[in-house]
């Protein structure tokens, strides 16, 4: 579990303003204030990094307006801007090797994101695992910048996956709707939300193309975001069956959480199962990210 955490902060999606416009890597990382440097690994109680999982450690850089330099030691992101200081083309290149993302931005004439292409090349990334290349679509609407399509292409063999997104009226997501690469309804995700004490819960319930309930999730956030709980069901009659787990935070002076308990969802709760430490280091001045 602590290298699965690890992973996945290796990585994080692009996302977008309610505006249309690119929400910076570290506001997508749920990060406050003028951040410079971050590294995260799976660490003791105690803050020193677990025996045997050093070389999981990630590090991640960030420029003054809060997008990646790089992602590790190995990974550097070059960036290019158009004419009107937008994003055009950003590329993910190992240090003294080739590129393994390459991603390319399109605007309305009014200055929205409409549309990102990503080539992802997995042989790369991961030194000769899975296909060779993902080339991921994502259409966005011009007024709300609510992410509307996405269109997966894999390589290798070739296959072709559809998702469509609907939302509520406030914004929230509704239902995403996923097509297999024949063309028809694979699964059906439907979202709805709940304010409780102290943060916002979410219910996923996942349904197959003959609306039969297949699973239900619960994830439960503070008010920064951070999930604090989550719980994970089987379609009934099995409904009581499943697993779940807790997470605890420490943080910092600016409200970035420096470590993460994840305990088990079952009693006592006595011992985490997993420790996630991120030491956090600042730019001196401040700035509007």
């Amino acid at each position: 579990m602590k290298l699965l955490l690890l992973l996945l902060l290796l990585k994080l999606p692009f996302v977008f303003s309610a505006e249309g416009a690119m929400k910076t890597d570290r506001v997508q990382a749920k990060l406050r204030g003028p951040v410079h440097i971050m590294v995260s690994m799976a660490c003791e109680e105690d803050g020193s990094i677990t025996p045997f999982l050093e070389e999981y450690t990630s590090m991640t850089t960030y420029d003054r307006q809060g997008m990646e330099i790089n992602q590790g030691e190995n990974w550097v992101w070059n960036y290019e801007y158009d004419s009107k200081n937008r994003l055009e083309k950003r590329t993910l290149v190992r240090v003294g090797g080739h590129a393994s993302q390459i991603e390319k931005y399109t605007y309305r004439k009014e200055g929205q994101v409409t549309v990102v292409e990503i080539n992802f090349n997995r042989r790369i990334y991961y030194g000769g695992l899975g296909p060779d290349t993902i080339t991921t679509t994502t259409n966005f609407s011009g007024v709300k910048g609510q992410l509307l399509e996405k269109i997966e292409v894999m390589m290798s063999p070739i296959s072709r996956w559809h998702t469509l997104y609907t939302y509520y009226e406030n914004g929230d997501l509704h239902e995403k709707i996923n097509s297999n690469p024949d063309g028809l309804l694979d699964t059906k995700e439907v979202h709805t939300y709940e304010e409780i004490e102290n943060g916002r819960r979410i219910e996923r319930s996942l349904y197959d193309p003959k609306s039969k309930l297949l699973r239900r999730d619960l994830m439960e956030y503070d008010p920064y975001g951070n999930p604090t709980g989550y719980t994970k069901l089987k379609a009934p009659p099995q409904a009581k069956t499943g697993f779940g787990g807790l997470y605890v935070y420490e943080y910092d002076t600016e409200g970035n959480w420096t470590k993460r308990l994840n305990y088990p969802d079952t009693p006592p709760h006595k011992e985490p199962h997993s420790i996630t430490c991120r030491n956090i280091t600042y730019y001196q001045e401040e700035f509007d990210g």
